[in-house]
C-alpha cells in the first residue's frame, strides 16, 4: 500500500460522497462560483512495532467550498464526511479507517480533518532473495 494508493481511495470515496462537486488534488480559489473539494496530504508517520510490523498514519486536510451553502448546510457536509470516510476503499489493499475525525467552518468553507492509520508488513530482504539460489537435486532408487 503506497501513499498514492490511500490518496486515490480518499478521493473515491470524496467523488462517490458528492457526486456533483469536482474533487482534486490541489489547492483550489475560494474566489470563484462554482463548488470543489480539495484533498491535501498534511503528513505521514511510520513506526515500527515489533519486526517486520509496522503502523503508518496518513493525516489528510479536506476542504470543501460552496459559495451558495451556509454554515448550516456545510455542518450537515460534515456529518456526511464523518459517516461515509469511517471505511475507505484502498485499490489494491482492501479496506482501512478513518479515525480522529474533525471539522472547522472558517472563510465560508468547510475544513475537515481525518487520519488513517494502516499496518504494513516488511519482507525482510534475505527472506526475499532464498528463492533465487535454490538448487534442486534428484535421483531415482531401484528398490
Amino acid at each position: 500500500m503506497t501513499v498514492s494508493d490511500v490518496r486515490s481511495g480518499v478521493m473515491d470515496k470524496l467523488r462517490t460522497l458528492f457526486p456533483d462537486v469536482p474533487v482534486t488534488g490541489g489547492d483550489i480559489a475560494q474566489d470563484g462560483e462554482q463548488a470543489a473539494i480539495s484533498v491535501k496530504l498534511v503528513s505521514t508517520a511510520q513506526r515500527q512495532l515489533m519486526g517486520r510490523r509496522y503502523r503508518r498514519t496518513y493525516s489528510f486536510a479536506i476542504r470543501y467550498f460552496d459559495p451558495p451553502m451556509t454554515d448550516e448546510l456545510l455542518h450537515d457536509a460534515a456529518e456526511r464526511l464523518y459517516s461515509g470516510l469511517e471505511r475507505i476503499a484502498v485499490p489494491g489493499a482492501g479496506f482501512v479507517r478513518g479515525t480522529g475525525m474533525r471539522h472547522e467552518i472558517a472563510a465560508s468553507a468547510l475544513h475537515f480533518f481525518i487520519d488513517i492509520h494502516c499496518h504494513i508488513f516488511r519482507t525482510p530482504e534475505s527472506e526475499a532473495t532464498k528463492m533465487r539460489t535454490l538448487k534442486q537435486r534428484g535421483h531415482f532408487t531401484n528398490g
